[in-house]
């Protein structure tokens, strides 16, 4: 599938150069969508022209420039050209459209991508040891996710990081409360399901019990020491931790490598060596900073009693994933609150010389997700809400709102409740703008009506029935020319479909996956208006709807799978 707008500046580049064989005139052309009112695209670039060439060509006006390109503009692909006063409108034809679509449905949904498909790094999720996942993470999680999918299906080589937090001072007073509570952890594997209990309990005797905090940084220092017994207790919390989180990423389908702080930690010495010998860490008050433009905190590389922290982390970890790993692309997925952090980090990369000029860096910066009355979105207690706790009701009602209609058996209810549960969080999450915050109802994400998983899957539902009724027998690949887009509802979702490429284009470069959301919930809408008004099954065009219903299922598929969305068949 071709890139609509790259492919329709080649066509304007060639047709300026054809309309004025006798200048140089190097800008790629400005090709937006236009009103659908007046067109589907438009050209703006007649006055850039005019303004750069009016003497040579000797141009009385700028719509010379306008009626000149329109000349040479291929009618195959547009059935209409409307020059006017510096730019010009253009409709697609639906001849073009349909050899597009016969493309489409021959070769699948494949987009025409640059060959330079280097390693991308994608850090997200990322939780903390021996504490539930709460709703905070859930945006990092499910973004992180959709962002790896958009790359993978171009081609590009994703490392998909969960930078877990598995090392700091807290792991003395969780080693020390399970040595506590679970004296034989090491023969008897000890069964923790509740880590916020478990991290409770062991942050209130750290408050309150002076021989437990006594013992717990004596912890620290042995586990930093790599002490056997300290570090076969890290390892057992590490992994309790881990099955945890892996139920969440299962139901979720989340995939993800771990390299957790700790991963990082006998690094970080020869970094602060190397940055001390290019002269840029220096020390201040008794620690190792690195000073930059960006603001007048520094980053602490290590502090004044030498520990290390974030900064030290992260420092090293960078330099690992650019110099080490070769990454060409760096994504970070947290909340807005660490904006300030990763500008810090993104800049002393560049100064230290690791992030070259072919290196991007860039921060997802998201958004809190609030309950309804705009505030914070905890629990009753004041605490976070558990993320399991928060998809194991959308599932109950979900399963509820499946049980009204009554339609279907009891296996498929509890399979589909688990998919339109996680469906429709994921999606009233992933469809807003992640630089926004958002209010969180479980009412409007389940209603049937509106931009909602539900919604969508309705329509997928839709298509997938047509192809259950019809008894023709098409043959999909050799079939294809007899797709003919005779009504305006067709040429409508035929045009949307083709507009796929550029979607997941722009999403490549803002990283918004609120793009594709749209894009699907627009496809939807787009496919009910052509359902309504046009008869598929028994009609007089039914091979050729058929065939684009095959089309539109073709990229409804992959629009859910980058929103990490399970489609279901029937509803």
């Amino acid at each position: 599938m071709k890139i609509l707008q790259n492919h329709i500046k080649e066509v304007f580049s060639k047709a300026i150069a054809k309309a004025f064989p006798t200048i140089a005139y190097e800008h790629s052309p400005n090709i937006s969508k236009a009103n659908p009112s007046f067109g589907d695209y438009q050209w703006n670039g007649a006055m850039d022209i005019f303004k750069q060439c009016k003497d040579e060509l000797k141009l009385e006006s700028v719509s010379q420039v306008t009626e000149l390109v329109s000349k040479h503009l291929s009618r195959d692909m547009f059935e209409e050209v409307i020059p006017a006063k510096g730019f010009v409108t253009m409709k697609l034809s639906s001849k073009w459209v349909s050899e597009e679509l016969k493309t489409l449905i021959r070769n699948g949904v494949k987009i025409e991508w640059k060959n330079d498909t280097y390693k991308i790094l994608v850090d997200f999720s990322s939780p903390n040891i021996a504490k539930d996942m709460h709703v905070g993470h859930l945006r990092s999680t499910i973004l992180g996710e959709s962002i790896c999918r958009v790359f993978e299906f171009l081609g590009y080589n994703v490392l998909r990081i969960n930078h877990i937090g598995d090392w700091g001072t807290n792991f003395g007073m969780y080693i020390e409360y399970l040595k506590r509570e679970h004296p034989n952890y090491i023969e008897n594997f000890p069964a923790i399901s509740d880590l916020t209990s478990f991290y409770k309990k062991a942050r209130q005797l750290m408050d309150t019990d002076e021989d437990f905090k006594k013992c717990a940084r004596a912890n620290v220092v042995k586990l930093q020491e790599r002490e056997k017994v300290s570090v076969k207790a890290w390892e057992i919390i590490c992994e309790i931790s881990k099955a945890e989180i892996k139920k969440l990423y299962d139901i979720l389908d989340i995939t993800l490598e771990d390299y957790g702080e700790s991963y990082y930690v006998d690094m970080i010495p020869g970094v602060i060596d190397e940055l001390t010998a290019k002269g840029i860490c220096k020390e201040s008050s008794g620690a190792m900073c690195v000073f930059t433009n960006i603001d007048k905190t520094p980053l602490i590389l290590r502090k004044s009693d030498g520990g290390y922290g974030y900064d030290s982390t992260d420092m090293a970890c960078i330099r690992h994933r650019i110099i080490t790993l070769g990454c060409k692309r760096l994504i970070y997925v947290t909340d807005s609150g660490q904006r300030s952090h990763f500008d810090l980090l993104f800049e002393a990369a560049r100064i230290a010389g690791w992030a070259t000029d072919d290196i991007v860096l860039d921060h997802v910066g998201f958004g809190l997700i609030q309950n309804e009355d705009g505030k914070k979105f905890k629990s009753r207690s004041g605490e976070p809400v558990r993320l399991m706790s928060l998809i194991d009701e959308a599932i109950e009602r979900s399963k509820t709102e499946l049980k009204m209609r009554g339609a279907h058996d009891d296996a498929y209810i509890k399979y589909a409740s688990k998919v339109l549960g996680c469906a429709s969080i994921r999606y009233f999450d992933l469809k807003q703008n992640y630089n926004t915050n958002y209010k969180f109802s479980y009412d409007k994400m389940l209603n049937p009506k509106g931009n909602t998983a539900i919604y969508i899957l309705y329509g997928y539902a839709r298509i997938c029935s047509i192809f259950k009724k019809s008894t023709l027998e098409v043959d999909f690949m050799n079939d294809c020319d007899k797709i003919n887009l005779v009504h305006p509802k067709e040429l409508t979702l035929g045009k949307h479909l083709l507009y796929f490429p550029d979607v997941i284009s722009f999403t490549t470069q803002d990283l918004l996956i609120s793009r594709i959301a749209d894009y699907t919930y627009n496809l939807t809408e787009i496919f009910t208006s052509f359902y309504n008004e046009c008869k598929v099954v028994g009609g007089d065009e039914e091979v050729s709807r058929l065939l684009l219903c095959k089309a539109t299922k073709s990229i409804l598929d992959m629009c859910l799978y980058m929103l990490g969305i399970t489609p279901l068949e029937k509803l």
